[in-house]
């Protein structure tokens, strides 16, 4: 193989800038002449490897009074001030390595004197490499035979540029290294043959560590392990022109007997039962020893051939002893010494801990508490927990245990404490009564339907399928688990959930959606098995969909939760998430659907009853509710439809509203909303309502730009307490955009109210308008305002207008008021416009109304049958 190479001498001298053009003013004149000098440099250099130079190279390259042979450097830059040298970085560097691989690529290995600091590199011929570390190596191929390459190595203030030659011819010399382990540990004397190389050379050793340059004869290297490394030497021949050559040679590094610790040298001896002694044997060393036995007296010289050692305290203790094995080389061997009493005991106690385990609200941690007879004892001793629910554990002190993802069906479990010392065992079990119950999960963790559960070789999903319809073994889930499968479907069955716990539908990104299929199942708190020491307020989270779901319930109950159904956030655009309920009840939540930005549809909801609390148990978490159906921010894109499409009317009773919706259009068939309230504020961290604007049927809120549509039909308001709410069939609320407000009842009372203070009321302000196609036509309107409110209160429809050109339409409607009070809002139709606007309103067939307006400057026009009554 040929061989390259060259190491450079680093050179400080910096050009003079002529006149020190490198002054602040003529700086970049300066570098432009130096850059001119160094091409000017590298050309001439070339000459007799290339020929065609051009002469203006070969003149300039004279100018620059810069010798052309390899590993002389270039410096080129001006930075800082050129005349002074305190200024300029250390540019040097040694060429570690040049080689030619037997493909004909050249190889280059060069090292930064300064390894520390920013740097950079370029190859500017063959074609042009740089680097940044601060030893790099570069590969090139080139075919020319005897190339030059030219390196410039740039760090700080300064810059030196290297020329290298290639040896093509002359080979390496053999017998040139030799080497020899002189110390402990593993002082390597390497040897140099320096009659067969030349001077100066630099050395690898092989094993990653620094090169060094040298022309001595000898160089001492310590390495870290014994083996094979091989010494690189880089340094010059003469031919033609001096080039440069890299030779290797392997050496062995082996660890000699005299720097390897002997094992063993301690041992335990036993004086009589439970006293013991360290007794060391010195056979295999040099004397004097100095042993320090690690327990606070003073080394020991030794100088015979053993020594024995009485320690105070029965603990372990890092013997070590120091001796030369040759001299001049000292070593240092430790040995550990353990000192025991074997002091066996399993005993523990075990019992719930009420007061600080107590997350979940059915399964509580129990606290195990071993026996202190021999806690503290320096015996090391093995320690083995089994539990009931195949979990084992080898801590000494284990942490609490919830006792989980296994079926109980009897009285007592048992915990079994097995220790081990010196051959010796004790074992203690201790059993208990625990809840017989199938169990699934634990409070603050997660549990994944594809889970495996050692203790019966069943996924998680197979284990609710077996146990949820065990009427003798209830089936108590704790924590968070993700329906993760592909179709996970359940038929009846009851899933008793622990505080805080969550059912997630872990969706997909894209068709097809993740199914979570419920038939007949009922899912509800855990409290309502009334179990032993339950804990109070036992509400779970919810069911809660991620990204792409079908949520489908059908006979199913939800109970207990804070949000039946839940879309917590937007997670993916359309297709939307399904959810399909038929006959479905949920019941005691404090909101049975909620999304938030997430838009979701409703293939088939009929026959559903959504009851906000039937005022028990107490200890599900109060007798209180939000909204049956609320949406949030899920913009003008689409309309949420939801709709019985005749196959069965939905109930939505005891919440204070049916439909909270936000900045989200709605389009509702098929609902029959009563008994709303005012209730108590519910459990902290739940959206609640503001006091006193509760019992409303549909609460529609608008604020956002672009159109927005509330249609509904096929929907009956009733019998909602207005003590304390405003008990409001409809309110609808709009600032922004242009609104549709379409309450067309298909047939004569298909929407309608009852037993409530007002039907509609209508807030359009600036610069929201109401247009075209907004109609109340065939709605049958009855009021009972005086008999509940305290400000005997009764309207049909009101409507307050602080923008011209709403359009409405009002007809074919029956309004009766029952009310005896005289308050202005009493009436029919009560309908108020902001000064001076016109507002084309059309009021067909309906009777009674009353029409106000400051200045008369509205107009409406009222159809046959119409009643104006309080006009101003």
């Amino acid at each position: 193989m040929k061989k390259i190479t060259f190491f450079g001498q680093k050179k400080r001298e910096p050009w003079p800038c002529f006149t020190h053009l490198a002054a602040t003013a003529n700086r970049r004149l300066c570098r432009a002449l130096q850059v001119l000098l160094l091409f000017a440099t590298m050309q001439a250099n070339a000459i007799n490897h290339f020929p065609g130079i051009p002469f203006f190279w070969q003149l300039l390259a004279k100018a620059s009074n810069t010798a052309s042979m390899p590993g002389h450097e270039v410096p080129t830059t001006c930075d800082y001030d050129p005349c002074n040298m305190a200024m300029v970085a250390d540019c040097g560097f040694l060429v570690t390595s040049v080689t030619i691989e037997s493909n004909g690529i050249y190889k280059i290995c060069v090292q930064a004197n300064d390894q520390n600091s920013p740097q950079s590199w370029v190859i500017l011929n063959f074609p042009t490499q740089t680097s940044n570390d601060p030893s790099p190596c570069w590969t090139i191929a080139t075919s020319n035979p005897s190339p030059f390459f030219f390196i410039q190595h740039i760090i700080g203030g300064s810059s030196c540029t290297l020329t290298v030659g290639v040896a093509t011819e002359t080979g390496c010399p053999t017998n040139v290294v030799t080497s020899e382990v002189t110390g402990c540990p593993l002082q390597t004397a390497i040897g140099i043959n320096l009659s067969l190389i030349n001077t100066p050379y630099v050395i690898t050793f092989g094993d990653g560590s620094l090169a060094e340059q040298s022309s001595s004869n000898q160089v001492v290297h310590s390495y870290g392990q014994p083996g094979t490394y091989y010494i690189c030497l880089t340094f010059t021949v003469p031919e033609p022109e001096p080039s440069y050559i890299t030779c290797c040679y392997p050496i062995q590094v082996t660890s000699p007997p005299f720097c390897t610790c002997p094992e063993d040298v301690v041992s335990i001896v036993s004086v009589v039962p439970c006293t013991w002694v360290a007794s060391l044997n010195f056979d295999l060393l040099n004397f004097p020893i100095t042993v320090d036995y690690g327990d606070g007296t003073s080394p020991e010289v030794v100088t015979g051939p053993s020594a024995t050692h009485d320690f105070p305290d029965n603990i372990t203790y890092n013997v070590c002893y120091t001796f030369e094995p040759v001299p001049g080389s000292t070593l240092t061997c430790c040995e550990l010494v353990s000192l025991p009493q074997c002091c066996l005991d399993a005993g523990f106690t075990i019992a719930p801990d009420y007061a600080n385990g107590w997350e979940s609200c059915y399964n509580p941690e129990y606290k195990i508490t071993p026996n202190a007879n021999c806690q503290g004892s320096p015996l090391e001793v093995q320690h083995l927990w089994e539990f009931p629910d195949g979990e084992t554990s080898t801590d000494p002190f284990p942490p609490n245990q919830i006792f989980t993802d296994f079926a109980h069906a009897g009285a007592l479990i048992c915990v079994k404490h097995t220790v081990t010392c010196c051959d010796e065992t004790d074992t203690e079990e201790v059993c208990f009564e625990h809840f017989p119950a199938a169990y699934i999960g634990t409070s603050g963790g997660v549990t994944n339907l594809s889970d495996l559960i050692p203790t019966t070789g069943q996924t998680v999903l197979q284990f609710i399928q077996q146990n949820a319809n065990n009427s003798s073994l209830p089936l108590l889930i704790d924590g968070q688990l993700n329906i993760n499968v592909a179709n996970a479907i359940f038929s009846g069955g009851t899933w008793n959930m622990g505080r805080n716990s969550e059912i997630v539908v872990m969706g997909t990104n894209s068709v097809p959606r993740r199914d979570f299929v419920l038939s007949g199942t009922t899912i509800q708190s855990a409290v309502r098995l009334d179990l032993p020491l339950f804990a109070a307020c036992c509400r779970w989270r919810g069911i809660r969909s991620e990204m792409l779901t079908y949520v489908n319930l059908n006979g199913a109950t939800v109970m207990d939760a804070n949000y039946a159904i839940h879309y917590p956030s937007f997670t993916v655009g359309s297709p939307f998430p399904f959810l399909r309920s038929i006959n479905s009840t949920y019941e005691n939540n404090f909101y049975a659907i909620k999304s938030v930005r997430q838009h979701v549809v409703f293939p088939r909801f009929q026959g559903n009853t959504l009851n906000g609390t039937t005022l028990l148990p107490q200890h599900v978490c109060g007798c209180t509710a939000e909204n049956a159906i609320d949406f949030r921010n899920v913009g003008a894109t689409s309309i949420v439809s939801i709709n019985d499409f005749g196959q069965g009317t939905n109930q939505i009773l005891n919440y204070e509203r049916g439909f909270n919706f936000q900045n989200t259009q709605l389009n509702v068939r098929g609902f029959n909303i009563h008994d709303l309230r005012d209730f108590p504020t519910p459990s902290p961290g739940v959206p609640t309502n503001t006091a006193g604007e509760t019992a409303i049927g549909i609460d529609f809120f608008w604020n956002t730009f672009g159109a927005s549509r509330l249609d509904l039909d096929r929907v009956s308001f009733t019998d909602f307490d207005e003590s304390g709410a405003l008990s409001y069939a409809v309110r609808d609320r709009v600032s922004r955009g242009n609104h549709t407000l379409l309450a067309a009842a298909a047939t004569l009372g298909s929407i309608s109210t009852a037993g409530i203070a007002g039907g509609y009321d209508i807030s359009v302000f600036s610069p929201g308008i109401m247009v075209s196609g907004s109609t109340i036509h065939q709605n049958t309107i009855n009021t009972d305002g005086s008999s509940t409110s305290s400000s005997g209160s009764g309207f049909g429809i009101t409507g307050n207008f602080t923008s011209a050109g709403n359009i409405l339409r009002i007809s074919d409607n029956h309004i009766n008021v029952s009310s005896g009070s005289g308050n202005p809002m009493n009436g029919g139709i009560v309908l108020t416009s902001t000064e001076d606007l016109t507002q084309p309103f059309a009021i067909e067939h309906t009777t009674p109304l009353i029409w106000r307006s400051p200045t008369g400057s509205a107009s409406a026009s009222l159809g046959q049958g119409a009643i104006a009554c309080g006009v101003t």
